[in-house]
């Protein structure tokens, strides 16, 4: 995982998971129970759909229509928008909708419920990430990582600035322009980290650092040089 720093310019980065962090941190579809189903549609959710934790906990199964990707959600400010799933993450959600009539009570329209078929809490969901990042990943990670997670990813690939935006429900495109800062961060470590001349160019440094103290050496004895202040 990547921590949050201030960069050159003042900004403090977010936390982010690599991608192979992210494939990491899903658990597997394999032994599914109710609750276990549940866990793994709300991470797959909570990433793919960048959500902020309280609209993770906000979403109702109404904001969901059979074979679509597309689910409602409701941020700040009561903003209205639609996020795509993948269809990983729809095929994890309609996993739990398999699960979800046994605990589901007829007055409770939410989409992530309890054993007692109620809302979960956002103390609830957080509990879960935690646990489940523990468990595969042994370390913690906040839900707000994914959704940060999330967006640098989309900026990583190339999409549009305004479309991530749109996405993540951001009222000012300000606030969206801190993931381009994060992906330079991470395209100036992969350009270093790809780069084929990188062993050599240290070897070359090195050869010329040990070949110039040699003849600063040689000058000095014939007297050639002063030191300098």
């Amino acid at each position: 995982m990547t921590h949050g720093h201030r960069n050159g310019n003042g900004f403090r980065l977010p936390e982010i998971l690599s991608e192979d962090e992210i494939r990491k941190l899903m658990p597997p579809r394999i032994g599914r129970t109710p609750m276990r189903a549940r866990d793994r549609a709300m991470m797959h959710v909570l990433y793919i759909g960048a959500l902020r934790i309280s609209e993770l906990r906000g979403l109702d199964v109404t904001g969901l229509k059979d074979d679509d990707l597309r689910v409602r959600v409701i941020g700040k400010g009561d903003r209205e928008r639609f996020v795509v799933l993948n269809p990983t993450a729809r095929i994890a959600l309609d996993d739990w909708l398999m699960y979800r009539p046994r605990f589901c009570r007829e007055d409770c329209p939410a989409l992530f419920i309890s054993r007692q078929g109620e809302r979960l809490t956002v103390r609830s969901i957080r509990r879960v990430v935690v646990k489940v990042a523990m468990k595969r990943l042994g370390q913690s990670v906040k839900p707000h990582t994914l959704r940060h997670s999330r967006a640098t990813h989309m900026m990583e690939a190339g999409v549009n600035l305004r479309a991530i935006q749109r996405y993540l429900g951001h009222a000012s495109i300000v606030t969206t322009m801190i993931y381009t800062h994060v992906s330079d961060s991470a395209l100036v470590e992969a350009a270093l980290a790809s780069d084929p001349f990188r062993q050599g160019a240290k070897r070359e440094r090195r050869q010329w650092e040990e070949e110039a103290a040699r003849i600063l050496s040689a000058d000095r004895a014939l007297g050639l040089c002063g030191d300098a202040g």
